[in-house]
């Protein structure tokens, strides 16, 4: 499954690896003790947010910085990393996503994505399930506003639907 998260961590990977680099310079002792110190980490838990990794990483690349006394790049490389994540988490996480999970009986599927289409700014079928005269529909769906919960109801004034559930559909619910 994608994670929108991995976009950051190549960035932070990116960003933490360029001060290493400059750390290392042309130091060929800094660079196999850098590389020794980096080998030595081993994961015993999988780690599930792939930013997780690149925290750790930057963790010990700046301990590593520290340690061969290059305070300034070590302060410097975290304040840009600082500001990218907090661009990053103004851009992507704006959007308001949601899993819009849709559960009747008899139910006209076209008038429901007619309602669907009028009431969110982009909406994706997931999902169908049809047995008998039982339907249950998954959407992804994106909101026009935050909080909007127009579509929900409009799609209860149905009379056929028996439920509608709203739920967030982001990295941290998921998987």
């Amino acid at each position: 499954m994608y994670n929108p998260r991995f976009n950051v961590s190549l960035v932070m990977i990116t960003m933490v690896t360029t001060i290493v680099m400059v750390v290392i310079g042309s130091n060929i002792s800094v660079s196999l003790g850098m590389v020794g110190a980096l080998s030595i980490i081993r994961f015993r838990t999988a780690v599930k947010d792939p930013r997780d990794t690149a925290f750790i990483f930057w963790g010990v690349v700046s301990g590593l910085a520290c340690g061969t006394q290059n305070y300034t790049i070590v302060l410097a490389g975290s304040i840009v990393i600082c500001l990218i994540l907090f661009i990053f988490k103004k851009v992507v996480a704006s959007e308001d996503k949601y899993l819009l999970i849709i559960k009747g009986e008899n139910i006209d599927i076209k008038e429901i994505e007619k309602i669907i289409e009028k009431s969110v700014k982009y909406y994706t079928s997931k999902a169908k399930y049809i047995k008998n005269s039982d339907v249950e529909l998954i959407y992804d769906i994106k909101l026009r506003k935050k909080n909007d919960d127009r579509v929900v109801s409009a799609l209860n004034e149905i009379i056929n639907i028996n439920s509608v559930n709203l739920v967030a559909n982001n990295t941290d619910t998921m998987g």
